[in-house]
């Protein structure tokens, strides 16, 4: 700390960027000759990648990726001169040079790359070190790629982590002990599963680990995983479906899936409708799930829209016990827009929503899925209030038709005029 109140920035102290996953320790190759507590001071220019600035894990930017189609545009830039075969050498070198690009963004996780033009802003013109204005820990420096590097004021981030580590660790003692001396305490266990999972701590970790996986759930699986922001109530730390790619829409569904759900350590509540909406030569299957995964360790919901051809639904109608009835994933043209809303079915209370509008390309997808991990939420302990946005009117219409008949589904609200049919989900 300076004599006019600003904390200056040492060798060794840690940096963080906006973009990235992790924190790094920032450096400089040669000293300005002024010392603190033994350490050199830094100052604006100290902001040269690898020699200042080390990486910071992943990058979760998309500016990357813009830049990189940009070059490829006009790398592969037709001039008027060129010939038809040289202009159509240069369409498909485009194309499948921005292919390539959109896949590592869908697939691939990005590491960091530094890229770090400008000195640091935000500094303490009155205090010149070397030539160049100290820096202070309020000081920034941004990244070409979008990411805004601060300085990590250790002595309040110690202290958040010190008081973070040590809630998580209590609360798991106190869970250790619970087992060993009242394990028939279910209501003990569950409150303080529910506060252990709820701590930056475990989300910090449970994050960690699926940045680990992600390479291979998310292209696979078609699951990503939205980060706690610290406010469990402002819908995050859950996991939900990704659009257009995942064995699930190679797969379609039939009921067989539901009778093994067990083998997955899945536990779920279903309720399942069939329509075929007038002149079509298709038959139609809306279904919700509600209920535990993960053997018990996590909750959630599901909806999925499906279909197969109305002459295999003449042969084989739906019901007639037959679990190898197999159905579609719809395709993209009927895809619905779909809002899924879990509630706790004892306190009222608004667990997690999930909208197909927030990360599909068209708001729209064949199937609706969110899980949290928390424990000890089975299906009888939640309800989920499911809207339902479709715009193929005859579509809507047989649905709507099919959800007043099932006395298990509650259609609370039909709006017609924004596409919407809204139903409860509880038995």
């Amino acid at each position: 700390m300076a004599a006019d109140g600003k904390k200056y920035v040492v060798y060794g102290m840690k940096a963080k960027c906006s973009e990235g996953s992790m924190e790094n320790y920032i450096s400089t190759d040669v000293g300005h000759g002024v010392l603190y507590q033994g350490q050199p001071l830094l100052n604006a220019n100290d902001h040269m990648p690898q020699v200042n600035l080390t990486h910071f894990g992943d990058c979760h930017s998309r500016k990357i990726y813009e830049e990189a189609k940009k070059q490829a545009d006009e790398k592969y830039k037709v001039d008027g001169d060129d010939g038809f075969f040289e202009k159509a050498g240069k369409l498909i070198a485009k194309t499948v040079t921005k292919a390539a690009i959109s896949v590592k963004e869908n697939f691939a996780v990005n590491k960091c790359e530094l890229d770090t033009p400008l000195p640091w802003m935000f500094v303490n013109k009155e205090h010149m070190i070397d030539g160049a204005p100290a820096l202070t820990v309020d000081s920034q420096c941004a990244c070409r790629y979008g990411g805004i590097i601060t300085i990590v004021q250790e002595d309040t981030e110690k202290t958040i982590a010190s008081n973070t580590d040590e809630e998580f660790e209590n609360l798991v003692q106190e869970f250790i002990e619970t087992v060993k001396n009242d394990s028939h305490n279910y209501s003990k266990l569950k409150e303080l599963a529910l506060k252990i999972s709820e701590t930056d701590t475990a989300n910090r970790i449970e994050n960690q680990v699926f940045s680990m996986i992600q390479p291979i759930i998310t292209p696979l699986l078609a699951f990503d995983y939205v980060g706690n922001n610290g406010d469990i109530k402002e819908n995050s730390d859950f996991y939900h479906t990704m659009d257009n790619y995942g064995i699930q829409r190679i797969a379609g569904f039939c009921d067989i899936y539901d009778e093994l759900q067990w083998v997955l350590g899945m536990d779920l509540d279903t309720r399942i409708v069939t329509f075929t909406p007038e002149g079509s030569d298709r038959e139609y299957r809306l279904q919700f799930w509600k209920g535990s995964y993960g053997a018990g360790t996590a909750y959630g919901g599901e909806i999925g829209f499906y279909y197969r051809e109305q002459s295999l639904a003449e042969i084989v109608p739906y019901g007639t016990g037959n679990p190898l009835a197999y159905y579609i994933c719809i395709d993209q043209k009927e895809e619905i827009e779909t809002v899924q809303k879990i509630y706790d079915v004892h306190t009222g209370e608004l667990l997690m929503v999930n909208d197909t509008s927030q990360y599909t390309e068209d708001g729209q997808h064949f199937w609706n899925l969110a899980i949290r991990t928390d424990p000890w939420y089975n299906a009888e302990d939640l309800f989920v209030v499911e809207e339902l946005i479709v715009e193929d009117e005859a579509i809507r219409e047989a649905m709507l038709e099919a959800l007043y008949k099932d006395k298990d589904l509650e259609v609370m609200e039909y709006l017609p005029e924004e596409n919407k049919i809204v139903v409860k989900f509880t038995h």
